[in-house]
């Protein structure tokens, strides 16, 4: 096989099931959710420049008979997630990412979803099982309701979130799976 051939149907496929497959960065948790989103942000330009490469390589490329309908497959493909690709830069850079949205306290992570937009918000709770080399698994705590102004922290096996209304404080408390760290 032209080793042309071959290296454009990578610069095409790998971005492709990255971005349909695998989620941000391939799966990997290192360091932070929060970070894994930003490197996420990151490389969608580059992947977006990867796959323009391959679609040119690829057209470059003579073929003959059946080849042809893999070709312009391929080539499909690539096009559609370019055009996505692009529209998720126009995106970031007209509206920003969602880092803001991400919080930490100790082992404790926090995203909210849906701030003001369409559809309900939601904070989604997790505790961050540390591993080796930075690797981490998100375990989930709770899905709670849009809280406005709140602080949360870890208190022994417990979530405690305080949220503040009008001079009250309301504490709501969940329990921490922590025997799910392996």
């Amino acid at each position: 096989m032209n080793r042309m051939l071959v290296f454009s149907i990578l610069l095409i496929a790998v971005p492709l099931i990255d971005s349909l497959f695998l989620g941000n960065v391939f799966g990997i948790n290192w360091h932070s959710p929060k970070l894994m989103y930003q490197v996420g942000v990151y490389l969608v330009p580059i992947k977006l420049l990867l796959t323009l490469v391959g679609i040119v390589l690829l057209l470059r490329i003579q073929m003959r008979a059946w080849r042809k309908a893999g070709k312009y497959t391929l080539l499909t493909a690539g096009i559609l997630h370019s055009c996505l690709l692009a529209l998720i830069c126009m995106s970031y850079l007209i509206f920003g990412d969602k880092t803001k949205f991400y919080q930490e306290n100790g082992n404790i992570h926090l995203y909210t979803a849906d701030t003001g937009a369409m559809g309900k918000s939601y904070h989604y709770f997790y505790f961050i099982c540390r591993g080796k080399f930075g690797f981490f698994s998100p375990i989930p705590i709770s899905r709670e309701d849009w809280l406005g102004q709140f602080s949360f922290e870890q208190s022994g096996d417990q979530l405690v979130i305080r949220q503040l209304n009008n001079d009250q404080t309301n504490v709501i408390t969940r329990d921490i799976p922590t025997n799910s760290c392996k």
